[in-house]
Order: C-alpha cells, then structure tokens, then sequence
C-alpha cells in the first residue's frame, strides 16, 4: 500500500481493500514494462470498484475516470465485448476483468499474458488495510464482518475519524432499513408486475428492450458511458397491441422508473405555453428520476411540419419544435430514455426519428396464434390449463393483446361473482363467439 495516498479522492475501504487485492494478486507483473493480464475478481457486482484500483494498480497518478486502459467484460455481448479489448491491448499495460475464468473467450486467453484470480479480502487483508488508511485497530471478528460487508454501504458508513463501533451501527442500521423496503408494494408506476421476460409476441422490440436491460445496467455499474446506450425509441402498431404495456414492462426489466404521459395530455389546457410547459414538466420529472424511461403516448399526434397547414399550423409547428428541443436537452438527458408510441409512424416528423432522438422504430404486431396462447396464460397466471390457453388462442385471431386482456378480466369478475375460482367457461362466456370451443386434437 506504500504507492498509494490514504488521501486519494474518490477512495475508501472499498477501493482500498480492492487495491490490495490486486496488487497481491499482480505482484509477479510488478516490475514488467508491458503486460495485459485478465483478472478473475471474486464478486461481480463490486467490479466498478475493483476497476478504480486496478486503474491505480497501472498508474497511482491516473484518474480513475479514465478506463481506456481497464475494462469489465462482458459475457453475455462477448464477441462486440472481445472486439472493444483488441484496441485495448496495444497499450503498455492493459487490465481486464472477468466474472469467472470459464468467460474468458479462449482466443482472448491465449492472447492475454495471464489469467489472474484475485483472492476476496480476508479479516487479515482488512484488519491491515484498516489500520493503513484510518488508524484504526479492529479484532478479528469485525474484520470479518467488514470483509462481508456490502460495499456501497461501508463506503458511506466508513469515513475519517468515526469510532469504529458507530461504523458497525450504522452498517446494522442500513441493514434493518433495507429488510422492510424489500417487502414493500411496489409502486405500478414505478415497477410493473410483468417483466419483458415474461411477454410474448414482441418480436425484435423485446430483443432491444433486453439489451436495453443489459446495457443500462452496465451503465449503473460504470463499465459503459451514457453515449453507449440507446436514446430512445418509436413504438408503432394497431391500437391495443401493448405499447403501454411494453413501456412498463420494460421499465420492471430495467429497474427504472416509468413516466407516462401522452400529447392529449400535455394539450390538456389547450394553451401552447400550458402544452409546452407540461412537456417541460414530464422531461424534468424524468431528469429527477434518472436513469428512468420516459413513455410517449400518441406521438403520431404532433403531426409534421411539412404537412402544418390552416389556422393550426403555427401551434402544431412549435409543438414539435418544443418537442425537438426537450429530446435534445440543451443540458442531456443522461439516464432519460425516450419509449414514444403511434399507431401511423408516417404521420411523425422526421426531425423527431433522427440520430440522437427517436433514431430506432420497431413495430409491434398483432399477436399471432402464439403469442396469444402466452398472453392467455400470462392473464391468467398459470390458473387454467394449456390445453385451455392453445384454445382460447384459437379461437381469438385477429385480437389484440388489450382485447384479450379485457376477455381475461372479465372472466376473473365472473368467477368472483360465482365465488369460487376461474374456470374455462368463464372465459367462453367472454369469447367473441359464445359458443363453447372444441378441443384441439
């Protein structure tokens, strides 16, 4: 630890106990000129930390800001993941982080000069380092426990100064509050109960969707910029084919916030500086919330600029103008991703669909035989059979997915009124044929 300040901005514990770790872990590399070594880190979610020390591991002087010399692989986007690394290892020292040595890509093991396991801390390492950067002695058993501790938790609880007993207070404290929240309602306008995992029928929007998951999750943990990720995207198709439903769904997947909102809201007063101003508002309230998913419904509303004409066009002009003005963000959006929706995508501004805004339009069908099978099932949560589901599916082409849902609730309020569960011929009664359907051989 002797190369290293116990002053060094943006390092504590964590960062501190994850130096040691590598060090250790590098100490036959020390003293080469050149190297890229892949480290194997013991706990993935800490992997932002031990890229700040690794990055100071290469250069006690650099910022950790800076990653081009240290990056988190990625496993699940491994052939883009090993392309990003071949420019990586043309610099002096080159440092890559795995979750396991079985993710590390054979081609790329050859090319690496070491695959390294970095040993998690242990009450030694952490009674050292304790000691090192606060001064502090601690026994054995609270070494141990700060070794198991959660590290975001211990970077605010450890701090310069504070006796130790108050450090392992307020970790038990953090610890307590955290239980009660995990069993909490969720909030439907933050976090819907269906997640994209469990749709079907969304094609290529549900593939972006997951990617988007994966993306803004690699975004949280520091190993990708904002500029890597997806600024939004157009979501068109027939009323009732689960646009919102989509956006909400994507927000459970993304574990964002949802803002909904629509143009027949924001024109609620009528006004243009009333309409701009709501905009306004619902951009603001995205910002705040960040990273979170801002859904537009009726986008297709606005019309385009090419087509204003009559007494309307100065309003529809500068409608989209604002509009414009809010998707580029004179100051970002950073964390904000734009879902807007329309039934007649020809009917948007190109300005809108441009790089940068809404550059990517995916269309949502009607479900096919199925994606409604899968629908049924999902609405009614496994209670029928699937020999059930494949009927209904039969008998509904040509619905949506909000149909079938209406069909699904209906049938649930029959059985409450019965009292007693769902059964099939509830959901007949709601068919668009009242007729009972034969079985499927």
């Amino acid at each position: 630890m002797k190369n290293i300040s116990r002053d060094r901005d943006g390092f504590s514990l964590p960062e501190f106990l994850a130096y040691a770790s590598i060090s250790g872990a590098m100490r036959p590399f020390t003293r080469a000129n050149r190297y890229s070594i892949g480290l194997v880190v013991p706990d993935w979610d800490r992997r932002v930390t031990y890229i700040r020390a690794a990055l100071v591991v290469l250069d006690r002087e650099l910022n950790f800001r800076f990653r081009d010399q240290v990056r988190a692989f990625d496993d699940e986007k491994a052939e883009s993941s090993t392309d990003s690394v071949l420019d990586m290892l043309q610099n002096t020292k080159t440092i890559i982080l795995f979750k396991s040595a079985e993710a590390v890509p054979s081609d790329l093991r050859h090319a690496l000069d070491a695959v390294v396991h970095v040993p998690s801390p242990d009450s030694r390492l952490v009674r050292g380092v304790v000691r090192w950067a606060y001064g502090i002695g601690v026994t054995e058993q609270q070494a141990e426990a700060l070794a198991r501790s959660n590290w975001k938790r211990l970077k605010l609880a450890m701090t310069r100064g504070r006796p130790i007993s108050r450090v392992f207070a307020i970790l038990e404290k953090m610890a307590q509050e955290e239980l009660p929240a995990q069993r909490q309602t969720k909030d439907p306008d933050t976090l819907s109960g269906i997640r994209l995992e469990d749709m079907e029928g969304y094609g290529e929007a549900k593939e972006w969707g997951l990617e988007l998951a994966r993306d803004i999750s690699d975004w949280r943990a520091g190993t990708i910029s904002w500029e890597d990720v997806d600024k939004g995207v157009l979501l068109s198709g027939p009323p009732g084919t689960g646009k919102t439903m989509f956006a909400r769904a994507l927000a459970a997947s993304c574990k964002v916030k949802v803002i909904a909102t629509s143009y027949a809201k924001w024109q609620a007063k009528g006004y243009l500086n009333d309409f701009l101003k709501a905009m306004q508002r619902s951009f603001k309230e995205a910002k705040n919330a960040a990273p979170s998913i801002l859904f537009i419904d009726e986008l297709d509303a606005f019309g385009s600029r090419d087509g204003a004409a009559g007494s309307n066009a100065s309003y529809d002009i500068k409608a989209i103008n604002g509009l414009l003005e809010e998707l580029d963000g004179i100051e970002g959006r950073e964390g904000v991703i734009v879902v807007a929706a329309c039934n007649h995508p020809k009917m948007v501004d190109a300005a809108i669909l441009r790089a940068g805004r809404l550059d990517r339009h995916v269309v949502i069908s009607l479900p096919d035989e199925h994606a409604r099978e899968a629908i049924f099932r999902m609405h009614l949560h496994d209670c029928l059979t699937a020999d059930d589901h494949r009927d209904f599916a039969a008998a509904t082409s040509g619905l949506s997915g909000a149909e079938i849902e209406k069909i699904t609730r209906n049938a649930r309020r029959s059985a409450r009124r019965r009292r007693g569960p769902i059964t099939r011929g509830d959901v007949i009664l709601h068919l668009p044929f009242m007729a009972d359907i034969p079985r499927i051989s």
